[in-house]
């Protein structure tokens, strides 16, 4: 009987610190699995973060090869070959009117969007005139 009641007592007395020892645990494994669920999308994220700086490598070197591709061509274009010493101010066949650079080109049939296509394909803009007398001074000037 004295077991009984001693068993009855601890039982009883143990009751409330197991609760509080068993809601200590549940919190603490809540916070292991949300620590688990950070280091996951920590994990991500730096991948994420060495894909997008591998992209942004990957684009500087390509930009940078373009501007070496272009700054050739500038070279091609304007400078005689083959010591590309002696430089124009306007490409072969075109005609260097101060302070721009001109060339005549007429193909038939072609709508204003087409032509000024045609010229951004070339480095330029489509010059325009805005009356029959502009066209006339323009065009005087290019064929002197």
């Amino acid at each position: 009987m004295g077991l009984r009641i001693y068993f009855d007592t601890l039982s009883h007395e143990s009751g409330p610190i197991q609760f509080k020892e068993n809601s200590t645990l549940l919190a603490t494994n809540t916070k292991l699995f949300r620590v688990e669920e950070l280091k996951t999308r920590n994990q991500e994220l730096e991948t994420k973060t060495n894909n997008l700086t591998q992209q942004i490598q990957d684009m500087t070197t390509n930009w940078n090869e373009l501007n070496v591709s272009r700054a050739q061509w500038s070279i091609d274009s304007y400078c005689k070959q083959p010591d590309k010493t002696n430089c124009q101010p306007c490409q072969r066949g075109w005609f260097h009117t101060e302070p721009s650079c001109y060339v005549i080109n007429d193909p038939p049939w072609r709508t204003w969007e087409e032509a000024r296509e045609d010229c951004k394909g070339k480095n330029s803009d489509l010059a325009v005139a805005h009356n029959p007398a502009e066209k006339r001074k323009s065009q005087k000037k290019l064929t002197m």
